[in-house]
Parts: structure tokens; sequence; C-alpha cells
């Protein structure tokens, strides 16, 4: 069988970094009409408020809040800055050469550091790829107008040329390097990080000094197995909170006293609840009063929902915010997940997932009382939120990205001092305006499945002048699979297919998603794989005997990731049903999948997928696997509408890597299937390249036009060059 070494690809003029296989030529037409969605599509993904420094702080002046966004002329996204909510030019902070699909993640403010034997103002500590292999490395950003004194280039700097920004790296090898936290929210002494240095696969938690010379960080934390994460230190420094994530449901926290280095960390055991027992104490910090040992905790352990609880260090007794149980006596009891966005010492400002809408709420720490915060619109969803810090000019603003099914992004201060009417002051630079085209909200569904289990979907329905009296239908799954379809405006493609092409757009939160409870979560592991693929059936079967303005004979599956393998398998499954499918970075086979995903991952997706180490789960995970059942496709049963599919993937993938959708690729296409493949050079799990996100949306365009809106349409013929 041909592996992707073999493989002949074509090329496309205007998108160098893509490479396909029996692809038709774009239509300039789909490619013009996608540009009005794309464009709406560009939000402001909020970071963090920069920190003062003293003497800014006496001038009460209010600190920039930075934010990454990807202008329209633009390859990539960089950092920006703007200085308040009126400042209509954003400060562009970096210039990072474009040389592949690289990611800025935790942009960490700090006061300073002497890492490099000169002390340096202001500035951050981030982490990035490269190319889109998520193989994240920790940087340091500093400006040289913020220092007292000329600084001396350093060693691992990286040019960012026309910036005025100064770029470090910090850390340099093949290894991760992530969560990046420094105490007293940015103005402290101590770096904690986690990394898997030791042994490419298990992180561990390690601090460095932020005031002595030279990179010499020191394990703090020795992890046996999964994931950690360093997340909060106390008010003092003394102590600080880590996780380890052994799965989406099973994340238990320790406290590390750095003043007692031999102490082993101690693992929050919270009160009524069995040490034995596996809970996910999902988020976790510490109050930023001094002198406070109190830890605001999101944790599943009381409920099937997560809820906020308080808990104290020192006597290891808890206060229920919002866990629903009335036996606990919650103050505000929560039916719900709840997530805490931002914490001050005056309140805490938490959403809750109502069935997949957002709730706002504010707990005032004084007062002990909870009110809900009213957001304008329905469906408004609060995607980050940051504040500024105890010392800066403006203690406790408060400032937040909103999203909603009618824009993309939009930041926000958000005035709470009256939360039934909260305030919005609108940072002018960071919104993005109303779409050119329709947009609607969408219709929350249910239906039941095989075994009676309720399922969520939304659904978007085109407008009665883009109408037939049948709509075709896509489906579009989500990945994760422990994520969520929601009411919010993220993917470009979707409003074209509801606008453009007059499709229904479904978006089910089959058994596994998050958000309904942790039952849920749980009801499709290991050996229940196949029933969340069962309530995609259920779904087919709604749509026909429910849904009378779809047109049952014209339906699509897509999706992404896990979603990519939720389509590969509803192909097999439900063929007869389905015209076509299109999967990004699709699972063909679990057991190649989990034995060449990146080592790191290997042990937290076995909990969820299956140990295919073990002979029995090998063989189910092999049994299950879509690729093995490629040959069950009876063609002559779909010769007037034959199983096609459409692969795209980034070539850097570590999480789903290429060769999923190569084996896939080559044994759909022996079976005399047509079948598209598009690689994205120098991209990872997802696309992040203005021009790979150009090529693969119109390119799943063409197909679909084709093989899901034509009558009678035809196999290509003479695109396949290998």
């Amino acid at each position: 069988m041909a592996g992707e070494d073999d493989m002949l690809y074509d090329r496309h003029d205007g998108f160098d970094r893509i490479k396909t296989v029996n692809v038709l030529p774009l239509s300039a037409d789909i490619v013009e009409g996608l540009k009005p969605y794309e464009l709406s599509v560009l939000g402001f993904d909020l970071a963090a408020f920069d920190l003062l420094q003293d003497a800014a702080i006496a001038t009460h002046k209010k600190p920039d809040l930075f934010f990454k966004h990807r202008p329209p002329t633009e390859q990539m996204a960089q950092m920006y800055s703007v200085s308040g909510s009126e400042d209509k030019s954003p400060k562009r902070r970096t210039y990072f050469p474009i040389s592949g699909g690289r990611t800025i993640t935790d942009w960490t403010p700090l006061l300073g550091d002497n890492l490099s034997g000169q002390y340096r103002k202001g500035g951050t500590i981030f982490g990035m790829d490269l190319n889109g292999d998520e193989i994240f490395q920790l940087w340091r950003y500093w400006e040289d107008e913020a220092q007292d004194k000329p600084f001396d280039r350093v060693p691992l700097e990286l040019a960012t040329n026309p910036g005025q920004g100064r770029v470090e790296r910090l850390t340099n090898d093949s290894f991760k390097y992530l969560s990046p936290v420094i105490s007293k929210q940015g103005r402290g002494s101590f770096l904690a990080f986690s990394s898997n240095m030791e042994n490419n696969k298990d992180s561990k938690i390690y601090m460095i000094d932020l005031r002595n010379p030279g990179w010499d960080p020191v394990k703090i934390f020795d992890n046996p197995g999964g994931n950690t994460v360093a997340s909060s230190f106390s008010a003092d420094e003394r102590y600080l909170i880590v996780s380890r994530g052994i799965s989406s449901l099973n994340i238990p926290r320790f406290v590390i006293d750095l003043q007692n280095p031999a102490a082993q960390p101690k693992q929050i055991h919270l009160p009524g609840i069995d040490p034995t027992t596996t809970v996910a104490i999902r988020s976790a910090l510490f109050s930023p009063c001094v002198g406070s040992t109190e830890i605001i905790l999101v944790t599943d352990a009381y409920g099937d929902f997560a809820s906020i609880v308080l808990y104290e260090l020192a006597t290891g007794a808890v206060q229920h915010l919002t866990t629903p149980d009335p036996s606990f006596r919650a103050i505000c009891p929560i039916p719900w997940d709840v997530q805490l966005q931002v914490l001050t010492s005056e309140c805490a400002l938490f959403t809750a997932n109502r069935d997949g809408y957002c709730d706002v709420y504010r707990y005032d720490m004084v007062s002990k009382k909870v009110n809900q915060v009213i957001l304008p619109g329905a469906g408004t969803e609060i995607l980050t939120a940051a504040i500024s810090d105890e010392a800066n000019g403006r203690p406790h603003t408060i400032v937040a990205s909103f999203t909603s099914p009618h824009f993309a992004s939009r930041v926000s201060e958000l005035d709470l001092s009256s939360p039934e009417a909260p305030k919005l002051t609108p940072y002018v630079a960071c919104q993005t305006g109303k779409p050119g085209y329709p947009t609607s909200d969408p219709v929350l569904i249910r239906y039941k499945s095989f075994d009676g289990l309720s399922i969520p979907a939304w659904v978007y329905m085109p407008t009665q002048t883009h109408r037939e009296s049948k709509v075709p239908c896509v489906i579009s799954i989500h990945g994760g699979p422990s994520i969520q379809a929601r009411p919010s405006f993220r993917v470009s493609l979707n409003g074209y297919l509801v606008n453009e092409m007059g499709t229904a757009l479904i978006m089910p939160n089959v058994r596994g998603s998050s958000g309904y409870g942790k039952a849920y979560e749980k009801a499709d592991d290991v050996y229940k794989r196949e029933d969340s693929v069962k309530d995609i059936g259920a779904l087919l079967e709604h749509i026909r005997t429910s849904m009378p303005d779809i047109d049952a004979s014209r339906i699509a599956v897509t999706g992404g990731s896990y979603g990519g393998y939720m389509t590969f398998a509803c192909l097999f499954h439900y063929s007869p049903l389905i015209r076509c499918g299109v999967a990004s970075c699709g699972i063909a086979n679990w057991v190649t999948f989990l034995e060449s995903t990146h080592p790191a991952r290997r042990a937290h997706r076995r909990i969820e997928y299956g140990d295919e180490s073990h002979p029995e789960v090998r063989k189910f995970l092999e049994s299950i696997a879509p690729v093995n059942h490629v040959d069950e496709i009876n063609v002559p049963l779909y010769m007037r509408v034959p199983i096609t599919a459409f692969h795209s993937q980034g070539e850097q993938d570590s999480r789903v890597p290429l060769s999923e959708a190569v084996l896939m690729f080559n044994r759909v296409r022996a079976k005399g299937l047509e079948t598209w493949l598009v690689v994205g050079e120098q991209e990872g799990h997802g696309f992040k390249q203005k021009n790979c996100i150009e090529f693969v949306n119109a390119s799943k365009v063409a197909f679909l036009k084709k093989w899901l809106l034509e009558s009678d349409p035809q196999p290509s013929v003479g695109q396949c060059n290998d």
C-alpha cells in the first residue's frame, strides 16, 4: 500500500503551501465568494493586561491590553496591544517571520527578570511553536524603550524587524514547555512551568528564580504519568498549585510548599469524598488576598456537573458556591457546568454552561452574594477575560472577549457595579462588526438515540429566499470528543453553507461531549465508542421522520480530529443515507493513531479510546477502525450517488499524524471511489496560515457542490497522479 512518501502531489498557483491529490482546480467565483465569510471570523484573542512599572502606577495610567489578531492581509496572527478602549490604532508587538503555522500561546506579562544577566523591565514570557507541531518553546519578549539603559543582544535572540520589541528564545530543544505562571500575578520572583524534557512523554513541573542569571530550572513536581499544569501561586509565594491531567474526568490537584522542599506535595482531598474516588478539579486558583490560603476550585466531585467550591487550605473545609445538590446548601446552586473566568480580591466572575448557552455571574468576595450578569443578545458568550492587577492604576478592571451567533469577537470593558445592567465599554480597535450577510440564532433541538438517550443539536436553516422546497443538509460533528458545539460564530464555512449553498447545518453534541455532565461525557469511552456513531444514525432517522424541510436524500457529514473519525465511521455505517463526507485530521485506525500520536498525549488518549497495547482492547479497536471497513461499502448500491470523501490534514500534525489521512485515502481510492486529499505544509492540527485556510475552504465548497448539490455527479477523471 502506498504511503505518504509515495504520493505524487499537485500544486496550485497562489497557494504555495498546499499540495493535493485528485482535487479539481479551484473556481475563482468560489474563492471570491468565500472572502466575506473568511474576513468576518478574524477576531481578537484576548491575552492579558500589561504590568505597569512603579513610575507609571503613580500616574494612574491605564495598562495596555494585549491581544492576538490576524489582519486580512497577513498570513499569520501576531500580538498587538491598545492603550485603552478609545485607542483606534493598535500597536503591533511581534513581527515573527512566516515560516509555518505557528501558534502563540500563554502570553504572560511580568514585571522584570535577570535571566540574561541584565535586568529587563516589563514584557512577557510566552509559548510558541514553529510550524504547527505544538512542540511549544518558552520565549521572552521585551522592549528597549522600557529599559533604563541599552540592552545587549542575547545569544538566542530572534530577529523581529521592523518591530520595536525583542524576543529571546529561553528554551531550544524538541520538548514541550507549557503553562508558564509567575508569582504575584506577574510581579513576583518565581516562574513555574511544565515540560516533558525528562523523557519526552511525562510532563513535570519546574521552577526558576527570575532574579538569578541563567536558565537553570529546578524540578519541583515529579509526575508518574500524564500531563501537568502549574496553575496558581499563593499571594505570599509560599505555595503553588499544580494539576495532573490523567483524563478529562480525572484531574487531581496538588499543593507544593515551596518553603519546605523536603515536604511531599499535598493532594487536595475534598471533605466527604472518598480519596480513592476519581474526580476532576478543573481549575484551582489561590485567593489574591494577602494572607489568605483560600483556594477557589471548580470540580465535579460533588455531583454530575462541575461546580465552584471555596476550599481552605489550612483546615480542609469547603464552602459550596454553585453545587446544585440541596444538601450542600450552596450560595447559588447551578445545575450546569461552571467555569471561573477571572478572580480578584473583590469578586469572582464565572460562567455557567446552560445547555450550551452562556450565563454570567459575579460573586462578591466580601458580601458572599452572587448576582447574575445579564448580557445583551441571546447566545452571547464570554470567550476569555482578563483583569488589571492590584498594583495597576485601575485595579480590578475586567475586560472580556465576547462572541455570539452574529459576530466573531468583540472586546469590551465590563463594569459590574450593577450586575443586573452591566455597562459594556467597547475597545474600538477590537470589534468585529456585523457580517455583510445574513446571520441567525440556531434552534436547539433534542432527539432520542437508539437507547433512549436524549441528544442535543443546533440547527441552522437557510433563509426562505435561499431555500428550495426541501434543502440539503450538512451534519457537522465536533472533535474532542470532550468538547461541545455551542451557538457561537466561529467557522467561516458555516455561514457560506447556509447562505450561499442553501443547506441546513446541524451540529449535534453526541454522547461524549462536555457540558451535559460527567455521565454523558463518559458514555462513549472505549468499548462504547460506536454508541456515539449510533447517535448520528438516530439523527439521520430524526431528519427523515421529523424534519420535513430537509431533503433526507442529500446529506453530508463533516468533522475534524475526533469528528473526522466520526465522519469516516458514518460513511461505512450509514452509507445508503449519506452522499459524501468531509474529514479534517481524521482518525482512520485507532491502533495506528495511538501508536503514532505524540508520546506526551498517548496515556491521556488511552483513557478515552482504550489501550492498544492490551490484546483484547487492540482487537476491539481494530474491529471499529474505519479503514478496516472500506471493503464493506457496496459500490453498486451507490452507483448514482457514490460514497465520496474529502480529507484535509496538516503535515506537521503531532496529534493525528498525516499517515492517518494517507491510509484512508489510499484504501478508499483503491475501491474506485471518489476521494480528494489536501495537505497543508508547515501546518499542524488545524490550519493557521491564510492561504492554507482559503484553499481548504474553497476546495471543501467545490467538493460539496459537486457531491451534495448536483443531482447526478460524475467522478473526476485524470486527477490522480500516483
